[in-house]
């Protein structure tokens, strides 16, 4: 659950579970809803000529519901974005229109039923969850925004049956949606701004043999809320695999290896880097409890094949143990705090490995002071690495005097090895002015 977020198991609801996106949006039939929402980010600094000084992304989500007594629910939306990069004065445009959220929802004596395309979230600690794997994530503009924000709603069947305090949930995918992400040409782009790679990405065929899908079991005992999930799905995000193994004594063979090295090797050979998108399974337990006025929360993965890029110019999987535990508090004058702790590792790790360290001991966590009856908010998120490898730090300020129009004001810094993901992105600090409109 990230900040605003409302989650809720309460079976009495006929519509518990939707999204936070559709609360407060049941009443009325055919009404009108929808966001505008605006972010303006300036780099810190121009660390090369090649990197955008300005990026502007403009998205508009625009749609319907209709609500039939307590059984049927009908969900319609658009979701448009309109991407701007400035460099020295030029600009480049980018902008795509697509289905958003739209399903139908039957609600049933014991079950409840939905069609269509939607966001499911899986597991229970705030920001970063994982076991959150069922929905594709929008990966052009920034990656330390609210992941509830990137999410894009894709088609699947759902389904959830309830038994006393159990709660039996069914997903199924009929076909693979990977996440969204530029390649190679943008600030955010998997591969930066390397000149050079030949890139060939695998595209899925539509058919049910690259279908996705799980189960989760959830209860609740007394006052722990807790779920046991199986998930088999394809990674969003590709892995690089190269046509051809590295000759012997090629000069990649020593040190970590850049984008730059990659070029200059497939520049050489004449080959082609080929992006996969592997399929593994993942095994969750997940668990929520109150501690008088402290929430605790954890998830466990157990992810039995991710993919890694090594030395060697080729892709290995390996299994990877992932666990997550945090505790949030909500004090007296309008404090909240929340503080959380991750370790990853993974298992038969090889040093050849490139972009991946064998483990990962992280914290992360929120702290935010409200004024003026929340209409001034302070805040700052933080991510860093034990060992000291990996930083991200997002201090911001949010106003919401004027509704129903909200801005924020923030910073967004970067800082780490290659290694880990926020040092891939290292020149990339940022300060930003977002202006958000719902109706």
């Amino acid at each position: 659950m990230e900040e605003g977020d409302e989650r809720t198991d309460d079976t009495s609801n006929p519509w518990a579970g939707e999204s936070s996106r559709d609360s407060d949006k049941d009443e009325g039939l055919f009404k009108l809803s929808g966001e505008v929402h605006n972010k303006f980010a300036h780099d810190v600094s121009e660390d090369n000529n090649s990197e955008d000084d300005m990026i502007n992304h403009f998205q508009v989500r625009i749609g319907t519901r209709l609500v039939h007594g307590d059984r049927w629910r009908a969900v319609l939306f658009v979701d448009a974005d309109y991407f701007s990069y400035g460099n020295d004065g030029d600009w480049k445009e980018d902008a795509d229109i697509r289905l958003g959220e739209a399903y139908l929802n039957f609600r049933g004596d014991g079950f409840n039923m939905k069609i269509g395309n939607q966001i499911i979230r899986w597991g229970k600690t705030d920001a970063y969850s994982p076991l959150d794997n069922l929905n594709p994530e929008d990966f052009r503009d920034d990656l330390s925004g609210r992941r509830e924000d990137r999410k894009r709603p894709i088609p699947m069947a759902s389904m959830e049956v309830y038994a006393g305090n159990l709660t039996i949930s069914g997903v199924f995918v009929p076909f693979f949606v990977k996440s969204e992400y530029d390649l190679i040409g943008t600030d955010w782009a998997v591969f930066g701004r390397a000149d050079g790679i030949p890139l060939m990405e695998e595209d899925p065929s539509d058919s049910l043999g690259n279908s996705e899908g799980g189960i989760r079991l959830s209860g609740i005992v007394e006052r722990l809320d807790w779920a046991l999930s199986w998930l088999s799905a394809r990674e969003d995000l590709p892995t690089p695999d190269t046509l051809l193994h590295l000759p012997v004594g090629f000069p990649l063979s020593a040190g970590n290896l850049t984008t730059s090295q990659l070029a200059y090797f497939l520049n050489a050979t004449g080959k082609s880097v080929l992006l996969i998108h592997d399929r593994q399974n993942i095994f969750g337990f997940e668990f929520e409890t109150t501690l008088d006025s402290f929430g605790v929360r954890g998830d466990l993965a157990y992810i039995d094949h991710t993919s890694y890029f090594t030395r060697d110019l080729e892709r290995i999987r390996k299994p990877v143990f992932q666990a997550m535990a945090g505790i949030d508090y909500s004090g007296v004058n309008d404090w909240y705090a929340n503080f959380q702790v991750l370790i990853s590792r993974i298992r038969d790790y090889e040093t050849r490995i490139v972009w991946a360290k064998e483990t990962t001991r992280a914290i992360n966590g929120t702290l935010w002071k409200d004024f003026f009856n929340g209409d001034l908010r302070v805040e700052c998120r933080y991510y860093y690495d034990l060992s000291g490898d990996a930083t991200v730090l997002t201090p911001k300020v949010r106003l919401s005097f004027w509704t129903p129009v909200i801005f924020e004001i923030g910073g967004e810094w970067f800082d780490g090895t290659e290694e880990t993901i926020p040092g891939r992105f290292q020149n990339n600090d940022q300060v930003y002015l977002t202006a958000e409109i719902k109706f």
